[in-house]
């Protein structure tokens, strides 16, 4: 998030009612406050807007759009519950039990 806040104010610090107006009101200008506010990370969707309302680039949009994806899915791995190991089996012999 922090990375996305720094890109608006690279990109002269654009208002949200010209960053609604530049994505094409894909988000109102409230939601885009409201989303560079947080500390929580904003849909795939949202990001990719706010890089389109600040001109970026399609090379920055690719990058924000990797970063994005790496940082869900390591929310996801450390969300997700790990294994449980099998339960202890114990062997038993097929030796002759005549």
């Amino acid at each position: 998030m922090d990375a996305l806040r720094m890109y608006r104010i690279w990109a002269g610090k654009p208002s949200y009612r010209v960053m609604q107006r530049q994505c094409n009101s894909r988000f109102a200008a409230s939601t885009i406050y409201t989303a560079l506010r947080s500390d929580e990370l904003p849909s795939l969707d949202m990001v990719q807007a706010i890089i389109i309302a600040c001109g970026g680039s399609e090379e920055h949009r690719h990058a924000f759009v990797r970063a994005w994806r790496s940082l869900k899915m390591s929310e996801q791995a450390v969300s997700r519950p790990k294994a449980q190991p099998p339960a202890n089996r114990s062997l038993y012999s097929v030796g002759d039990t005549a």
